[in-house]
């Protein structure tokens, strides 16, 4: 059988606009005390995608270890999880407790934040 194009559609178009609205809330929601002006700040064309979230695009603070195999900042994954109990990449059943800290990349990040906040106080 062949499938409904339509239906695809507009599964998509849920998806789409669930993650829009993900990354539509401010910052200091989803990552635990930045707000929207830090980062605009920040610019965020210079963060680095792999230390982005996949939910909310933005840098994360506390990177954990999905079984999707991706990396996600801890509280926008916990709050998807608790809403749609599944992956928002691969839409597998997964839960909050199978999510493991990326300690390194966290080193990296907070490097990165470091070496940033420095070349931004000498501009």
């Amino acid at each position: 059988a062949k499938p409904n194009s339509s239906s695809s559609r507009s599964l998509s178009s849920i998806s789409t606009k669930s993650s829009q609205k993900m990354r539509d809330k401010p910052l200091a929601r989803t990552n635990s005390g930045i707000s929207n002006q830090s980062t605009s700040a920040r610019s965020n064309d210079t963060i680095p995608s792999r230390y982005r979230c996949c939910i909310t695009h933005d840098l994360m603070r506390n990177p954990v270890n999905a079984d999707d195999g991706r990396i996600y900042d801890r509280k926008p994954i916990k709050k998807w999880l608790r809403m749609k109990g599944t992956s928002p990449m691969t839409r597998q059943r997964m839960r909050a407790s199978q999510l493991r800290p990326d300690e390194t990349l966290q080193n990296e990040i907070k490097e990165w934040m470091k070496r940033h906040e420095q070349h931004e106080s000498v501009v």
